[in-house]
């Protein structure tokens, strides 16, 4: 069975909330769902083992930059370009079985914003 995690940012106190509990309804026991920003787990983990979420920021065979996020078109997990990449890097590393020597997470959207403005 696939493992179904999501984190979630907190807008207003700019920090990541640990154990969060979601029903379809949405956030458990949250007053302002809306000062939440969820993010998924992909169900990859990089060369150092870490989860790899969207919203997370990925460096790529050691120079090539992107940002993990949930594509509508093909209902799955992509990235989109920041620099030195191109996108689909996450599908071409997966179709390669080399996500766990190719890619490390490097940040996330929310705490590191100054990664993307490398292009």
């Amino acid at each position: 069975m696939r493992d179904i995690r999501f984190r979630a940012w907190d807008k207003l106190d700019k920090k990541f909330v640990k154990y969060t509990i979601m029903t379809v309804e949405g956030l458990l026991g949250v007053s302002r769902p809306e000062n939440y920003e969820l993010m998924q787990y992909t169900g990859l983990k990089d060369k150092n083992g870490k989860e790899i979420y969207e919203g997370d920021i990925l460096l790529v065979d050691g120079h090539r930059y992107c940002e993990v996020i949930w594509h509508k078109h093909i209902a799955g997990f992509d990235t989109r370009y920041i620099k030195g990449a191109s996108n689909r890097i996450l599908f071409e590393a997966l179709e390669n079985n080399q996500i766990e020597t190719r890619c490390e997470v490097i940040g996330n959207i929310y705490e590191n914003p100054e990664l993307l403005n490398e292009n």
